[in-house]
């Protein structure tokens, strides 16, 4: 994994924060894909090298934490930050064993997550 966000994928149900998700990342040359619900994050995850994955927490059809644990056991290596619009709901469920490396609060802005994932690359 390079120190430079090349490519992303999104999962979001909400269609406004996928679409300023990819408008904020694309900004700083980031190839983004979007997913609308865990399942698609998923069926997207094996498909494409991902350096990070985006994962909303609470999503119609499969929630984050669903999809995350399901991506994990499917070898995917690379980080999955929780993206979450309350931080309480994400300490609430902190010790699920689901594969979070760590996690954004939306909004969010590109050089926010450039930040984390450095400080993250970093730790490893």
């Amino acid at each position: 994994m390079t120190s430079k966000l090349q490519k992303v994928l999104v999962a979001d149900d909400n269609e406004i924060n996928l679409l300023i998700s990819k408008k904020v990342l694309a900004q700083s040359g980031i190839q983004v894909d979007l997913a609308r619900n865990g399942k698609e994050a998923t069926e997207l995850a094996p498909q494409e090298p991902y350096d990070l994955i985006l994962m909303d927490i609470q999503m119609p059809v499969m929630d984050g934490y669903e999809a995350t644990k399901i991506i994990r056991e499917n070898g995917f290596k690379a980080a999955i930050f929780a993206l979450t619009a309350s931080i309480s709901e994400l300490e609430e469920d902190e010790q699920k064993p689901v594969g979070f490396d760590d996690y954004i609060a939306k909004p969010f802005t590109a050089e926010v997550i450039m930040a984390r994932f450095e400080k993250y690359l970093e730790s490893k």
